[in-house]
């Protein structure tokens, strides 16, 4: 049933895979970005608010992992719900821990 399988799980929301046309990195500011995920008849934004905030390479690194997971999702040899977690800063900031040592 390809119903089942659509679906893409990124914070506890889920979205339709067939239903993702856009995704794009957008500037809030100098240091922080969001991720905007436009779908058939709505958009939603990812990065911004009081849980976290994406600096641009976290941005980036989450659109990569969305659209891996709809080219998995799609290539169909992959578990139904295709799951993205949101990366954090010391996995796209690995300087970040060199400084510290």
């Amino acid at each position: 049933m390809r119903q089942e399988k659509s679906m893409i799980l990124i914070e506890e929301r889920f979205f339709s895979a067939d239903h993702i046309q856009h995704i794009s990195v957008e500037s809030i500011n100098d240091e922080h970005y969001s991720v905007t995920i436009n779908m058939t008849g709505y958009s939603t934004k990812l990065g911004f608010g009081i849980d976290y905030v994406l600096s641009k390479e976290m941005a980036f690194e989450l659109r990569r992992r969305i659209v891996k997971a709809i080219a998995d999702y799609k290539s169909g040899d992959t578990p139904s719900v295709q799951t993205v977690d949101i990366p954090t800063y010391q996995e796209v900031h690995p300087e970040a821990e060199n400084e510290k040592s």
